[in-house]
């Protein structure tokens, strides 16, 4: 898309399409983070408690999300300003968006620490979830380290818009594709979850499977107060 604009320089959906792509970009990162880390909760929780409960994890993928839709309000205001001849300048919601981001890194940190001693409790194959999204902190910091400069930093070369391409290279869309590699191996190396359980009308139905792949349904009647009367 950045492409586009050497023919295009003054196009204002290119311009907008960019300053808001780079603006969420962290976003995703972070929501399947959480989302793993969910997982390796209550796998753990199968056989012990944990200072992390699936209302934390809920609570930072709300930041997140504020997060996100306040970066595309911002990107959009951004690059149409750049559009209408004005200097490129990063809007209060962009601003506020990053921060939302800073939030939410700091509470997958925290998670990842409050879980490090209840780890062990995870079921066979869960465990490396703590070591993967640990792995990929780093570079997730680095690519918010990023989005901080070119919020608030007030530098050309962390522009958005006319930056520097090297750094925008080098500590965005190289950090993006470690996290998402480190992922897509762990993904292909967890196993797959059962069905979740299915409600019916007579209580509750639900999938067991087998250890040939086949599935067996069962069904459990549901409990209601003039039952056995």
């Amino acid at each position: 898309m950045q492409l586009g604009t050497i023919k295009s320089p003054d196009n204002k959906s290119l311009l907008i399409g960019i300053s808001i792509l780079l603006s969420i970009a962290i976003s995703p990162l972070q929501l399947t983070s959480l989302g793993l880390l969910s997982r390796l909760v209550e796998s753990i929780n199968k056989s012990t408690t944990t200072l992390v409960t699936a209302k934390h994890i809920r609570i930072l993928q709300l930041l997140n999300t504020i997060g996100l839709i306040l970066s595309i309000v911002g990107g959009d205001i951004s690059g149409s300003n750049v559009g209408d001849g004005d200097p490129y300048t990063v809007a209060g919601e962009t601003k506020a968006g990053v921060g939302l981001f800073i939030a939410t890194f700091v509470g997958i940190i925290g998670v990842c620490l409050a879980l490090m001693p209840s780890v062990n409790s995870a079921e066979a194959g869960e465990r490396r979830i703590l070591m993967a999204v640990a792995a990929s902190l780093p570079f997730m910091l680095v690519r918010i380290a990023y989005s901080c400069l070119s919020a608030f930093g007030n530098l050309r070369r962390f522009s958005v818009y006319g930056g520097d391409e090297n750094d925008l290279i080098g500590m965005a869309l190289v950090m993006e594709l470690v996290v998402v590699v480190v992922y897509e191996i762990l993904g292909l190396t967890l196993k797959k979850l059962p069905p979740a359980p299915k409600k019916s009308k007579e209580g509750l139905a639900y999938d067991t499977e087998l250890a040939d792949g086949s599935t067996r349904y069962q069904a459990q009647a549901a409990y209601s107060p003039g039952a056995g009367r």
